[in-house]
């Protein structure tokens, strides 16, 4: 097969699983369309690693993992994330450092942020690095090469994600 057919194999094989797609994430990756998933906060588990000096420090943690649907569409995604006290001790404002992947059926999404915390440690419950833009650093599966930014919109435990991604 010559390098030119194996392109338009290509191609084709890239339009054939749009219309084929089986989740709402090969949907919106596939497409490259901006897209949103929402979390209520119902199905949510979160855990404080305490680090260093009792309450907020340099080194403290909050590892968790939420479900999200898509917004419009019938599929789910998996949210793990490590939210990280990246400030000296005692330094105001607080700031965290997010490291999150969106786990989609057909591939997954990778975040980072960094900014002020929001919330008094080691309240779980409380958000921690508040809602705020971020930068999409890449992806697999169907989200191969992503790049682009995410908005995270917050509403007591609720949270939107919008996604303005490209994956070429």
């Amino acid at each position: 097969m010559t390098r030119a057919n194996h392109g338009w194999m290509l191609r084709s094989g890239a339009v054939l699983a749009v219309v084929l797609g089986t989740s709402a994430g090969s949907i919106a990756a596939s497409e490259c369309v901006p897209f949103e998933i929402v979390s209520d906060g119902s199905d949510r588990t979160v855990e404080y690693i305490d680090h260093g000096a009792e309450g907020p420090s340099l080194g403290d943690r909050r590892i968790g993992r939420r479900s999200a649907a898509v917004s419009g569409q019938d599929g789910t995604a998996t949210v793990r994330w490590i939210v990280e006290s990246v400030s000296p001790d005692g330094e105001e404002p607080s700031i965290v450092a997010d490291q999150v992947a969106y786990i989609f059926d057909d591939g997954t999404l990778f975040t980072r942020k960094i900014g002020p915390r929001i919330g008094a440690a080691p309240d779980v419950e409380g958000v921690s690095s508040g809602g705020g833009e971020g930068a999409v650093v890449g992806g697999t599966g169907v989200f191969a090469f992503a790049r682009g930014t995410y908005e995270i919109t917050r509403d007591g435990l609720t949270s939107t994600i919008r996604f303005d991604i490209r994956c070429d």
